[in-house]
């Protein structure tokens, strides 16, 4: 379903500000579920009252209102949306000590009075 189709199948209970419909990073086809959001609750409410449980496409569509995300087992990932991280590689040779790329050159000393010849 696109989201023309979801505004459209929608429309009718109240004014749309916004349509989503997730797709699939691999298939690039949509992952079978959409939000709409409304520009007032009740007009959501009436979407909810009149569409869920109806046929849609061949599919009976369930309608409610979008719940925050469980936390995941695992702890705060910061926003991690999924994807390779690489994960624990285990220990690293430890790296040869060297000199850093730049250095300074090497200050002389001051001279002092002592250095010169005095007449």
């Amino acid at each position: 379903m696109s989201r023309e189709e979801l505004a459209e199948l929608f429309a009718p209970y109240g004014t749309i500000t916004d349509t989503y419909v997730p797709i699939d990073r691999e298939t690039g086809r949509a992952r079978g579920f959409g939000f709409v959001t409304f520009d007032t609750a009740e007009a959501g409410q009436a979407a909810i009252d009149a569409l869920h449980g109806t046929e849609f496409d061949g599919r009976t569509l369930t309608v409610n209102q979008a719940q925050e995300r469980a936390p995941r087992p695992g702890g705060d990932r910061g926003g991690d949306r999924g994807g390779f991280r690489g994960g624990d590689r285990g220990p690293r040779p430890m790296r040869e000590e060297r000199a850093p790329r730049h250095e300074a050159p090497e200050r002389e000393e001051a001279a002092s009075a002592d250095d010169f010849d005095q007449d």
